[in-house]
């Protein structure tokens, strides 16, 4: 069996410049970095997060959710988990709020938002993927059997 890569372009608004590649980590449901990261570990905590994604770390990874929800702190743990040496690598958002906009520019992490195509349907958890949040474009690789 060979695998053959697809790659899938979406097309939205840079918030964060930045290109960076890595693995992405997707949430269905929207994120409350106050209850929901631990920023002494990068984990996801239980209760804020899907089942399968609990105890999952952010640390390098392309961060995929609709958007962030919660305290105005969110954005002062992502940057403390950032200074911990646990931060996604950028963050792919549907939408934007005030929340996580104050914590990927503190922390200087690349963004994309307002893509032309439903990045939560298109990307998978563990997809190779490609912020280019300069020019606002996400490349997804994915891997097909044949």
């Amino acid at each position: 069996m060979t695998k053959k890569v697809e790659k899938i372009v979406l097309h939205g608004r840079g918030v964060v410049d930045g290109d960076v590649t890595g693995r992405a980590l997707v949430m269905k449901k929207s994120l409350s970095f106050w209850s929901g990261l631990n920023p002494l570990t990068g984990t996801l905590r239980r209760g804020q997060v899907e089942p399968e994604n609990v105890g999952r770390s952010v640390k390098g990874k392309i961060l995929v959710y609709p958007f962030g929800k919660g305290s105005t702190a969110g954005g002062g743990i992502l940057y403390f988990a950032c200074m911990n040496g646990f931060a996604p690598l950028a963050v792919i958002n549907i939408k934007l709020d005030t929340v996580v906009a104050n914590g990927v520019i503190a922390t200087n992490t690349p963004t994309v938002i307002e893509l032309d195509k439903d990045p939560i349907k298109i990307i998978k958890t563990g997809d190779l993927v490609r912020v280019d949040a300069t020019n606002g474009i996400v490349e997804v690789f994915k891997e097909i059997n044949e």
